[in-house]
């Protein structure tokens, strides 16, 4: 499911660049640059599987090589299941399990000069992540014993990650690395011949892949 995405995304980052700029830069850039960062996108990654995510921050560009970035993100799985409930035997009505998450990403990047062309940019970062998290289903979803019912949690991630921009006074942003997430869960629990019961409290600690898409527009390029 993450290599769809990530095959996606790089497909993304490939598009040509020539609308951004045709000609070399004479005017020097200047001290500090300025980015205006956002996005929003949906697309299915296989079949019944949707993601959606909006995002809006910025950037603040310093001699060319050294930056602090802020987003608030909105990201979203939903699964969809089919359900035959309808009369007709044939027919069948899907129903949804969502997996929202929202947060705050902050991080501080290296733009190796040596590294830098008209216009593609590579850099290097650490960012960190705190948010929450939630797991819910349409009443009809269909779920087993032991399945997950709804969850809350909060979480921390620290991580770092490689990336790179195309473009100049507009572009794109694709970065891809790791993250160790910590993670506080609260779970309600279902069961097939009983009611549902709840855990709460608990610590789900572990690394994962990370991937982060952005457009930007650089009130900095004259």
């Amino acid at each position: 499911m993450k290599k769809h995405l990530i095959s996606i995304v790089l497909l993304f980052s490939l598009l040509p660049m020539s609308g951004f700029s045709q000609e070399e830069r004479t005017i020097p850039r200047p001290k500090v640059e300025y980015m205006l960062r956002a996005k929003a996108l949906g697309m299915v990654i296989i079949e019944d599987q949707w993601v959606r995510s909006f995002s809006i921050g910025s950037e603040l560009r310093f001699y060319e090589q050294f930056s602090f970035v802020a987003d608030l993100v909105h990201f979203r799985w939903r699964y969809e299941e089919e359900v035959y409930d309808l009369p007709d035997p044939e027919q069948y009505s899907e129903y949804s399990q969502y997996d929202p998450r929202n947060y705050l990403a902050i991080e501080l990047r290296y733009y190796p000069t040596f590294l830098k062309t008209d216009h593609l940019s590579f850099y290097v970062n650490t960012f960190t992540k705190f948010g929450n998290r939630r797991v819910y289903n349409q009443d009809k979803y269909p779920i087993s014993d032991g399945d997950v019912l709804r969850l809350h949690s909060s979480f921390y991630d620290l991580g770092f990650s490689a990336g790179l921009e195309g473009g100049e006074a507009f572009g794109i942003d694709v970065s891809l690395g790791t993250a160790y997430r910590k993670e506080l869960k609260t779970e309600e629990i279902f069961h097939e011949n009983g009611p549902t019961t709840f855990i709460e409290n608990t610590h789900h600690d572990r690394w994962a892949p990370t991937i982060r898409v952005n457009f930007y527009w650089n009130f900095g390029y004259n």
